[in-house]
């Protein structure tokens, strides 16, 4: 009788870590259009999920997180500032 033989994993173009940091990245890109600060709860929630053990990707992660909040909220502290006309519109016409 022979032994059944197991089956070797296919090989993919990108492991299952590198699959779900390109989705936390994607989701992270789409909270930032929905509500500023939503980005740092994506890159948290990253947490607890494999991507913990990757220091460089979890690195990665909070720092996309930090520039999209932070590009998202600076016209409001500039404009609490008064370093920017951001808000003012101009309603005359002539």
């Amino acid at each position: 009788m022979t032994e059944p033989t197991k089956q070797a994993r296919p090989e993919s173009l990108c492991s299952r870590t590198e699959w779900i940091f390109a989705g936390f990245i994607a989701l992270e890109v789409l909270a930032f259009a929905g509500f500023p600060g939503l980005p740092l709860v994506v890159a948290g929630m990253a947490m607890a999920t494999r991507l913990r053990e990757s220091r460089k990707r979890t690195l990665v992660l909070w720092i996309i997180a930090g520039v999209l909040t932070i590009v998202a909220l600076a016209p409001f502290i500039l404009g609490m500032l008064g370093l920017s006309s951001f808000a003012e519109v101009d309603t005359t016409y002539g």
